[in-house]
């Protein structure tokens, strides 16, 4: 029976995935460095408890990979707060090459990284795709760091380590029990007024990313990447897609997209003050929706090598808000 290591399993993306893999048959190893109780994974933990193997690991070494056949990272390291983040990024450096390490020394067949679709080139003109180079889109931008831990991992690949990375747009759908991309969905749900109306992003059911990191560690080329997306849709006619199904009078204004930025710089700098772990807004959360879904993004390697045909976005979208529903955080 063939065996994954998933690292954040306890996460929205890594629950998905972590039930994928269950699905076809695989022996699932979940890791945990802060006894994660994996909420989001209750249902299947309680029911096959033979099926999944959890493992509390304060640093990942060759021994815990024993017997793995793939290896998943769910979360490229991100920074939390944008406005410092070249301090942390000597630190998320170091943690990345060590794990690099592990897994290049192992026997692991094939690694997937996740990151996000923003660090896929901003290019003006042409349809941008897998190849198209990381152009940083502003001054300081927390994508930065992301493209430079993208860096480091195709270097590796590059030197022998079998892996892919895949990128994928805005991703919604159930068990987002710490929120990520589903904040976006309830910071709309409860906004009186419209933010970045006109603003293209691209969204995408997070159970089609499930299925692209799977079919990537079934028949992705290794040193590759995957852009994973379904439809654009403005932030405008999203926001009153939310506010349909949560039943909420739709905005009746718009808030200037400059104003909202600053607004998230504002939020930053307070919570460094009060030393809270995350903003209230990340920028990078803004950057990732300014700058990370553009309409012309081409999806054809997730379709032609992957396999994966994008299904409707809005079903994600309804399952998440129903699911925010019944945890009573809507």
């Amino acid at each position: 029976m063939p065996s994954v290591m998933i690292m954040g399993a306890s996460g929205f993306f890594g629950g998905h995935i972590a039930r994928k893999f269950f699905k076809e048959g695989f022996v699932v190893h979940l890791i945990t460095t802060t006894n994660s109780k994996f909420s989001n994974l209750s249902d299947v933990l309680n029911s096959h408890p033979d099926k999944f193997k959890i493992h509390s690991i304060k640093e990942l070494s060759g021994n815990d990979l024993v017997g793995i056949d793939y290896f998943v990272h769910t979360g490229i390291p991100y920074p939390h707060y944008t406005i410092s983040w070249k301090k942390e990024w000597e630190h998320q450096k170091n943690e990345l090459i060590r794990l690099l390490e592990v897994l290049k020394m192992s026997n692991v067949k094939k690694s997937v990284f996740v990151s996000v679709a923003a660090t896929v080139g901003h290019k003006k003109e042409g349809h941008k795709n897998e190849d198209s180079p990381y152009q940083s889109p502003s001054n300081g931008t927390g994508l930065d760091m992301k493209n430079q831990v993208e860096n480091i991992i195709f270097s590796y690949f590059k030197n022998g380590l079998p892996g892919v990375v895949v990128n994928p747009c805005l991703a919604f759908g159930a068990h987002d029990t710490k929120p990520s991309s589903g904040r976006f969905l309830l910071v709309l749900s409860k906004l009186p007024f419209y933010v970045f109306k006109d603003q293209i992003v691209n969204i995408v059911d997070v159970q089609n990313v499930a299925d692209s990191i799977y079919q990537a560690i079934q028949k992705g080329n290794t040193g590759s990447r995957y852009l994973i997306g379904s439809k654009n849709v403005s932030v405008g006619e999203l926001q009153d897609k939310v506010c349909e199904i949560v039943g909420k009078r739709k905005p009746f204004f718009t808030m200037p997209n400059q104003l909202t930025i600053l607004y998230a710089y504002f939020t930053e700098c307070l919570g460094k003050i009060l030393g809270q772990k995350n903003p209230i807004i990340p920028v990078l959360s803004l950057d990732i929706i300014r700058f990370g879904s553009k309409p012309d993004f081409n999806f054809e390697k997730m379709k032609d090598e992957l396999g994966v045909v994008p299904s409707d976005p809005y079903v994600g979208v309804n399952q998440a808000l129903g699911w925010f529903k019944e945890k009573k955080m809507l």
